[in-house]
């Protein structure tokens, strides 16, 4: 008897660690996305382990809202988890648009998916200071962010935030490149090319209106 006890703990014992994303599942499921939900979620899970090694990323709609300013209302919490070897994706809302839409979370995964967490953690992460929280906020890069956001076709909210991160931030076009070649898309150069010239266009006074136009009839990285 002791001896099938020895053995069940020593399977037990051997079972992998909880990935970021099942804890997320079981602690954080139908969270809406409020400021203060955001803000007791970070305070309550930090985003790096006790030696600094980071865990998981703000990323979505709260992302844009700390990089840029822009406040708007939010229907969940998206974070990157970036605790193994590729990154997976967690939505806090089981209702929202973001998690009905099967379609967009499978793509999202499996071409960000093909960029090592490494390369991520190194290259294409930022801090933000935000007052709610005890330590800065850390979301992707402007860059990176801004292509989760075009990976399809816009919805309303995602035209929202695009438009904000281009009136506000530099864009670097060969960070687009690297990025947008790691997810294994073609004509990485054209894409972030056009990316790059909508940025500028919209932040000329002469070239917004054209430029809106042409942001409003974006079709995407990605055709489905």
């Amino acid at each position: 008897m002791m001896q099938s006890m020895g053995m069940g703990m020593g399977m037990r014992m051997q079972m992998r660690p909880i990935s970021i994303n099942e804890i997320f599942a079981r602690a954080f499921a139908g969270l809406e996305g409020t400021a203060d939900n955001l803000a007791q979620m970070l305070n309550k899970f930090p985003q790096r382990s006790e030696n600094g090694d980071l865990k998981y990323l703000l990323a979505g709609g709260w992302a844009v809202e700390l990089l840029t300013g822009s406040e708007r209302e939010h229907e969940d919490i998206d974070v990157i988890c970036v605790d193994e070897e590729h990154l997976s994706i967690y939505n806090t809302s089981v209702g929202s648009s973001n998690a009905n839409d099967e379609r967009a979370s499978m793509y999202y995964a499996l071409h960000f998916g093909e960029i090592p967490t490494k390369s991520i953690k190194r290259n294409y992460i930022q801090e933000i200071n935000w007052e709610r929280t005890n330590l800065p906020v850390v979301i992707p890069s402007t860059e990176f962010l801004l292509l989760s956001k075009i990976i399809r076709s816009l919805r309303e909210k995602d035209f929202y935030d695009v438009s904000m991160i281009f009136a506000t931030q530099d864009i670097d076009q060969n960070k687009l490149v690297n990025i947008i070649q790691g997810m294994g898309i073609d004509n990485s150069m054209e894409h972030a090319s056009q990316i790059y010239s909508l940025s500028a266009n919209l932040k000329n006074p002469a070239t917004s209106s054209q430029a809106f136009k042409e942001l409003e009839n974006y079709e995407g990285l990605i055709r489905f």
